[in-house]
C-alpha cells in the first residue's frame, strides 16, 4: 500500500528514491495509516496496532537461539569449541555476505497477542574482492 501511494505521489521517482522515502518516512506513514483506519471505522488487525505502539523498552539477550532446525550461538572470543555455530550468511541478489553473530536479542511488543521479534546483531566481513575477499 505504501509503495503504491508513493508511486502515485512521486510518479518520476526512481526505485532508489522510493527506497530512500521508505527508509525515512514509512514509520510515520504506518502510524498515520493505522490511526486513519481506526478513525474511519475500519479497525486494523490487532497485531498492526501493537506494532504501531512500539516495542517494550526492555529486551532479552540470549547466548544461543534455535529456530526452524538451526542453532545460533553468540561468538565468544575465547571459545575452545571444535565446532562453530556463530557464523551466518545472507544473500541479496548475486551478493553473499558472511559474518559472526555478536548478540541475540528478543524484542517484545506489549498487548494481547504478545508479539516478539528475534534480532541478530552481526559483525559482517568485507566482501569486496581485493580488500576483504581473495579469489583463488
Amino acid at each position: 500500500i505504501y509503495l503504491a501511494e508513493m508511486r502515485l505521489k512521486y510518479p518520476d521517482a526512481t526505485e532508489e528514491q522510493l527506497e530512500q522515502l521508505k527508509q525515512n518516512n514509512f514509520a510515520t506513514w504506518f502510524s498515520d495509516y493505522v490511526s486513519h483506519c481506526l478513525a474511519t471505522g475500519h479497525p486494523p488487525k490487532d497485531w498492526l496496532r501493537e506494532i504501531v505502539c512500539g516495542p517494550k523498552f526492555v529486551a532479552k539477550t540470549y547466548p544461543r537461539y534455535c529456530t526452524r532446525g538451526y542453532a545460533f550461538r553468540v561468538l565468544k572470543e575465547n571459545t575452545v569449541r571444535r565446532t562453530v555455530d556463530c557464523e551466518v550468511s545472507s544473500s541479496s541478489g548475486d551478493d553473499v555476505y558472511y559474518g559472526n553473530v555478536r548478540e541475540i536479542l528478543e524484542i517484545q511488543y506489549p498487548g494481547m497477542i504478545g508479539m516478539r521479534c528475534i534480532v541478530f546483531n552481526c559483525e559482517w566481513y568485507d566482501n569486496v574482492v581485493g580488500r576483504g575477499v581473495s579469489t583463488d
